[in-house]
């Protein structure tokens, strides 16, 4: 099932870059490698295209690639990160084991042409290896939430300055959406 949506498109990426063509450049990478191991295909999930938006335009905003949330937080807090899903109206079924993962990076694209999806595609394919290249390395992060067996959705997040774009690919399982919930900036 693909359930990406175009979320903020018109408020956070040039109007020349079609977003959807984005999306599924990342899903169909992700999946690639997945099915290379044997493993499930990720879908697109639309409930969560919100919170990987806006934690994109947060980092933008802050001119930097942080997962804090707060600045007590550590390099990398999951029950912060978890509180700031609660937050924006993302909820899980079973709370039980790890249940998302949050990927963030930032580069450049260059387009002169009136259409800059390809021109963005190509740089963030450039993310997208990074990410690959952590595979038999002591720290892969990145590389463990594409080849994850726990989780079941990628969502992914662009916000773009100038020419400089900054990306957040969200990972996760049982994701339901929250009622009664404050929808609120993952900043």
């Amino acid at each position: 099932m693909f359930l990406w949506t175009s979320y903020a498109q018109d408020t956070t990426l040039p109007a020349h870059v079609n977003f959807s063509k984005v999306q599924s450049a990342w899903l169909d990478w992700q999946n690639t490698e997945r099915k290379k191991l044997g493993l499930a295909t990720y879908t697109g999930n639309s409930i969560l295209q919100s919170s990987a938006q806006d934690r994109a335009e947060a980092l933008k905003d802050m001119g930097t690639v942080t997962h804090q949330r707060k600045a007590s937080d550590g390099y990398y807090n999951y029950r912060s990160i978890k509180s700031r899903f609660g937050d924006h109206g993302v909820g899980f079924s079973d709370d039980s084991g790890t249940l998302f993962s949050e990927s963030l990076w930032w580069g450049y694209y260059v387009c002169s042409k009136d259409d800059c999806t390809d021109s963005l595609i190509k740089a963030i394919k450039s993310t997208f290896t990074f990410f690959m290249n952590e595979k038999g390395k002591w720290s892969q992060p990145h590389y463990k939430a594409i080849i994850s067996k726990d989780f079941t959705s990628v969502w992914l997040g662009i916000a773009t300055i100038g020419k400089q774009y900054y990306l957040v690919s969200h990972y996760g399982r049982n994701i339901v959406k929250a009622d009664s919930v404050k929808l609120a900036k993952l900043k």
